[in-house]
């Protein structure tokens, strides 16, 4: 099984900001994401998604995961975000998971999703988008019948469906 890769470099002074945020040794784990997808909703825009939303606006519930969604010409698209100052991340597998389960959900409803994972690196200002196929093949090396299911991903997809039905 093959899956497209998107590689890319990006302008280091255009992030200026975002960037010496993330590098402040104050600046917590949890805000560092805010940055990163400060970083990311821009590279995503000029790698044709844009029209993208925060995936907690979509749905405040607990336990999303995907950090932005869009809905377009092309269906709904899902994707996760992983920044880091010196390497390439990856979800972890309950969060994969996690994800399959609302996918999977979502394809019940007959939505097909486009799955995307962009992984940012700031030490060498490159960028990665994994296609669905990626997760196609992360997935099927989950247990989903075991891992994930701990918070309901029920309302997630019900949040999803009303957002996507919403014509504003």
């Amino acid at each position: 099984m093959e899956y497209r890769v998107t590689i890319g470099a990006f302008d280091r002074n255009e992030f200026e900001g975002p960037i010496s945020r993330i590098a402040d040794r104050s600046t917590k784990n949890n805000e560092k994401e805010k940055w990163f997808k400060e970083i990311a909703l821009r590279i995503l825009k000029k790698n044709g998604f844009p029209k993208l939303v925060d995936g907690r606006e979509v749905s405040r519930r607990q336990g999303v995961p995907f950090d932005l969604v869009e809905k377009g010409n092309d269906g709904l698209s899902l994707i996760e975000m992983k920044g880091s100052q010196y390497t390439f991340n990856y979800s972890k597998e309950i969060q994969s998971a996690r994800l399959h389960h609302v996918v999977s959900e979502l394809r019940k409803r007959n939505v097909i999703p486009r799955i995307f994972l962009l992984q940012i690196n700031l030490q060498y200002d490159l960028y990665q988008i994994l296609d669905s196929e990626f997760y196609s093949r992360i997935l099927t090396r989950i247990d989903t019948k075991r891992v994930g299911r701990d918070i309901p991903f029920i309302p997630i997809v019900d949040d999803l469906i009303a957002w996507m039905a919403d014509k504003r």
